[in-house]
């Protein structure tokens, strides 16, 4: 399936924007549009912070040792038609755990809003489950989440060169030198 930006209310992406992936070979299964716009793996996200956060195929690109089943059965509740899944046991869930910390790294990097977008449905099902019976995660929001109808404000040169700065602070340097042009427009 192709996205575009627009798609998932990243069409005007900002400095106060970023698409989160997995890896940097996930960096290049990106759409075009989303590319042009700063994109960082989970690893180089780690002690920034961004008004929006845009997490791409997190699910999608996991571990296949994973067994997600088991977080959406922590309370109790087992989707309709779906076997239930193991307990979840620390020695043989352990690639879950690893998933589970990363997944944390790139949520806690939005201020304000954090956006998942993953082509999987079978993989993202029982997290999303999960959140969902819990109150904190809605789906179907893509109409909603374009910067004009979310009442962003664009950019301005001074917000990319703040932007620039942190991320020569975190010793991001290809992002930093892609930020600076973009203080110019």
């Amino acid at each position: 399936m192709m996205l575009a930006a627009d798609d998932i209310g990243l069409g005007e992406m900002g400095a106060n924007q970023v698409v989160i992936v997995r890896s940097a070979s996930a960096k290049k299964k990106l759409p075009p549009l989303l590319r042009s716009g700063l994109v960082l793996t989970v690893e180089e996200s780690k002690g920034l912070e961004f008004d929006d956060v845009c997490i791409f195929d997190f699910f999608a690109d996991s571990d296949k040792a994973c067994t997600w089943p088991v977080v959406g059965a922590i309370d109790g509740e087992v989707a309709q038609g779906a076997t239930a899944p193991h307990a979840f046991d620390s020695l043989r869930d352990q690639v879950l755990c690893v998933e589970l910390k990363m997944l944390y790294v790139a949520m806690t990097r939005a201020r304000k809003r954090c956006f998942v977008y993953d082509s999987s449905t079978e993989r993202r099902a029982p997290l999303f489950g999960y959140l969902s019976r819990a109150g904190v995660a809605e789906s179907g929001l893509e109409s909603l989440l374009s910067v004009t109808k979310t009442k962003s404000r664009k950019s301005s040169a001074q917000d990319w060169l703040r932007q620039a700065a942190n991320l020569e602070r975190n010793k991001l340097w290809a992002h930093a030198e892609k930020a600076q042009p973009l203080s110019h427009t």
